[in-house]
């Protein structure tokens, strides 16, 4: 907390300088170029001029980390999700697609290595989503790279929701390995992968807006 005294006109430890005619004027909340957030941080009273609290900084650090830590630990929880269903469920379901159908079994190793290859946006997502959690718990939500982030992550899962649907297509109705609840099935990922990316491209513009406007204040103060 920075506390200025005005003592006989004078700043209390440095005699050289005049409040009315150095601080105050920098410091008055009533000043046009002062943004509505630093007029609610500056308030006299009995001639001190008091500029922010530490206390409540600490306070919105330890939410902001604690968020953080949260958003890593539902990340870490994706990855675990992820990790079981390309490395168990869909080699199983593969295999045994493979083995109840015989005229399937040639395309196990390439619908396989399809299904596969459709992680690989998931991780680098995921990379990035704890970046982003990272920069949150630094008290740094709002700032370009986020931004950049958040889009890099819309754009990965717009990409991954066509590279899967044009798979669909191939599989299912070029070679008629899809049956309806597998279709149903292919629909729905699709349709969550579009709404993810819908979602992170409105946050990622969202950001970025209050990125520049964040630095627009530190500019003007």
């Amino acid at each position: 907390m920075l506390i200025i005294h005005e003592t006989g006109g004078f700043v209390k430890g440095m005699p050289d300088f005049r409040v009315d005619r150095l601080f105050l004027p920098l410091m008055d909340p009533n000043r046009k170029n002062i943004s509505k957030i630093d007029k609610k941080l500056l308030t006299f009273d009995s001639g001190c001029a008091m500029i922010g609290t530490d206390k409540t900084e600490r306070r919105n650090l330890m939410t902001q980390k604690t968020f953080a830590n949260l958003l890593k630990a539902v990340i870490v929880l994706a990855l675990f999700c992820c990790a079981i269903v390309y490395i168990l469920y869909v080699p199983a379901i593969a295999q045994e697609a493979a083995d109840n159908f015989a005229e399937l079994a040639a395309l196990y190793v390439p619908a396989l290595v399809f299904v596969e290859l459709t992680a690989l946006p998931v991780l680098i997502a995921l990379v990035l989503a704890w970046q982003i959690a990272h920069a949150v718990g630094q008290d740094n939500s709002f700032c370009r790279a986020n931004a950049s982030r958040m889009k890099a992550i819309s754009l990965l899962a717009l990409g991954d929701v066509i590279y899967f649907w044009i798979g669909i297509a191939v599989f299912g109705f070029g070679w008629g390995a899809a049956s309806g609840p597998e279709f149903i099935l292919a629909v729905l990922i699709g349709s969550a992968g579009i709404i993810l990316s819908v979602c992170a491209g409105a946050l990622s513009h969202l950001i970025l807006k209050a990125a520049l406007l964040r630095e627009e204040n530190d500019l003007t103060v």
